[in-house]
């Protein structure tokens, strides 16, 4: 039954999902309204929210059923929110609301309040990425790695097998972010991670080359890749 329901929510695109955030406008909107109408917009919003961790937690199960249905080796690792980038953007948003809510409140019928809130709660939630960066998720196996990651209003459900790693290199100093490795991370800039390099020459596919993920725990995360990949015994 739990996998006929991840499968269920794993169906649908994250594009239909992350339509919630237009609900938010309805909110701010109607809240001088009845309070059951603002109510009513208010549940779609969490039922949005909580499908999309719902889809998330779903697709970690659905590796665990395809990749480790046996107890075999199964390591888990999301990738944080980088607090230390989030409050400069969550400022310039607010100052920038500010701004447009006084010069244009009056024009669209709302009050300052109102139309500051509008505006600051839908790019919250519709470009949550661009603020708490792309939700990531890392799984690797005994015959894979597998990484989930939305960075924005798509998600990319990536499974490369070890047989199709050349190489796994551990950087501990990024200075640069090369032009051929794909990041997928929640740290638009990481100054550390791990590089997956495809022993096919012409890449893992037409649109990825390197992958450069960002482990939470890297020695656990290097720990369960075979050591003829990664040089390490």
């Amino acid at each position: 039954m739990k996998a006929s329901l991840d499968k269920f929510i794993l169906s649908f695109p994250v594009l239909f999902l992350k339509q919630y955030p237009y609900a938010w406008i309805a909110v701010v909107v109607l809240w001088a309204w009845p309070p059951n109408i603002s109510i009513i917009f208010l549940a779609v919003i969490l039922i949005g929210i909580a499908s999309l961790h719902w889809r998330a937690a779903a697709w970690v199960a659905d590796m665990r059923r395809q990749y480790a249905p046996g107890g075999q080796p199964f390591l888990v690792q999301r990738v944080p929110i980088p607090w230390a980038e989030a409050p400069r953007k969550i400022i310039l948003l607010l100052a920038a609301a500010g701004i447009t809510s006084w010069l244009a409140s009056e024009l669209v019928g709302l009050s300052f309040l109102q139309f500051f809130l509008m505006i600051v709660g839908f790019a919250l939630t519709y470009m949550d990425g661009r603020f708490f960066g792309p939700q990531t998720i890392y799984v690797v196996t005994d015959i894979c790695i597998a990484i989930y990651y939305v960075p924005g209003h798509l998600d990319y459900r990536i499974i490369v097998r070890f047989k199709e790693i050349g190489k796994v290199q551990r950087l501990e100093r990024i200075e640069k972010i090369e032009e051929t490795w794909t990041v997928c991370s929640r740290v638009r800039k990481p100054a550390s991670g791990v590089l997956l390099v495809p022993r096919n020459p012409y890449g893992f596919s037409k649109q990825l080359q390197e992958i450069l993920v960002t482990p939470t725990d890297v020695d656990a995360f290097l720990k369960l890749i075979p050591s003829t990949l990664t040089n390490e015994l």
